[in-house]
């Protein structure tokens, strides 16, 4: 809920990233924002500083918000950081911008307001392990619910008595 973009501004970034506890596999990938998105992308850097890539869309659309399954699940090591990266155009030179002139932009529902989503779904390599995944990725939503970025996981969250599953 954090986005307030400026008119004009043609290069607006939101970018996360999370740590693996554990060694897992990569089933699913999916993107979701609105019209100004020009770009997203997911990738992990591995431990030993390779770079795996995970989903890249240069030229955003809006009719591709959509999971995609991977051909062959994608196996990413313990301690691989995931990263997260949407861009934003804002400036009257975007095609896809609703407003014009251009006017300010922030987090909303409505397709003119903005959003921007990146979700992996894993599954632990090693089934011992999924209590660590769960724990891991509970704390990293209880992080993102402390910024009030997501109000209806927060109420998912809590209905599960904060396990986060």
């Amino acid at each position: 809920k954090r986005i307030d973009i400026a008119p004009g501004e043609r290069d607006y970034r939101i970018a996360d990233s999370f740590e693996l506890p554990c060694a897992v596999e990569a089933i699913t990938v999916g993107g979701h924002a609105h019209l100004l998105c020009k770009s997203m992308k997911l990738w992990a850097n591995a431990p030993d500083g390779s770079e795996i890539p995970l989903l890249e869309i240069r030229e955003w659309d809006f009719d591709w918000q959509d999971r995609y399954v991977y051909a062959e699940p994608v196996a990413l090591p313990r301690g691989a950081r995931i990263h997260a990266e949407i861009v934003y155009d804002n400036s009257a030179d975007n095609p896809n911008n609703p407003h014009r002139p251009p006017a300010r932009v922030r987090w909303g529902r409505e397709t003119t307001d903005e959003m921007g989503s990146l979700t992996l779904m894993v599954v632990p390599a090693d089934e011992g392990d999924l209590a660590t995944l769960r724990t891991a990725t509970a704390e990293k939503n209880r992080e993102a619910l402390h910024f009030g970025r997501l109000p209806r996981l927060r109420r998912a969250v809590e209905a599960l008595g904060g396990r986060g599953r």
